[in-house]
């Protein structure tokens, strides 16, 4: 017999779609989300970070765009 029988972690279930739209928008919210999750519910945890990453992603680039078309923060600073 094994003593040491090794159980798997706990999964837990996906992340709630409320909780991946407050993630995307506000970046930070996923990743404390990320760091509080990760060890019992690391599929809720992944899902939390990448929304993040992705909202992190969507910010920089509409960043550009309005930079481009000449209306974004950098035009507005440096007249």
């Amino acid at each position: 017999m094994n003593d040491m029988q090794q159980t798997p972690p706990p999964q837990g279930g996906e992340l709630s779609t409320v909780l991946k739209i407050v993630s995307f928008c506000f970046p930070l919210v996923g990743a404390i989300l990320y760091f509080v999750k990760k060890d019992q519910e690391p599929v809720a945890a992944k899902s939390a970070c990448m929304m993040a990453i992705w909202g992190v992603a969507a910010i920089i680039l509409i960043n550009i765009i309005l930079t481009v078309a000449g209306i974004g923060l950098s035009g507005m600073m440096g007249n």
